[in-house]
């Protein structure tokens, strides 16, 4: 019966290399911003509507652009640069995060403002 070599990872030579750290850090705070984001949202529905079928509506919208954004991203993925692309599409949802909560602080806020966002954050997430 043959053996199976498995290779052991290094994580001291891993963390030691800059770029690495960087672009962990970036990745850990901008899942956990989308985390929270999506939380919040959810949330600020159910205490302003009281309504489960609204928040389920925030999670369908979020789900939508996951089921059809991929082909046209992998597409998009093999023709420009992976890392362009990344920070292309975070700051993008940052953007209309950002822009959502300058409406929601100018006293505006609707429910299809929350849903717009949520879509655009699905797509950059897709």
């Amino acid at each position: 019966m043959a053996t199976a070599i498995t290779n052991t990872v290094d994580w001291k030579l891993i963390w030691a290399q800059r770029g690495f750290r960087y672009f962990f850090f970036a990745m850990f705070v901008s899942l956990f911003g989308s985390g929270m984001n999506f939380a919040g949202v959810s949330w600020y529905i159910l205490a302003v509507t009281h309504s489960t079928v609204k928040v389920s509506w925030q999670v369908v919208v979020m789900t939508i652009p996951g089921l059809f954004v991929p082909f046209l991203g992998g597409v998009l993925i093999d023709r420009l640069d992976r890392r362009y692309l990344g920070v292309l599409l975070d700051l993008m949802r940052g953007f209309f995060v950002l822009a959502t909560a300058y409406i929601a602080w100018r006293g505006h806020l609707q429910l299809w403002h929350l849903y717009a966002m949520t879509l655009i954050t699905g797509t950059g997430s897709a």
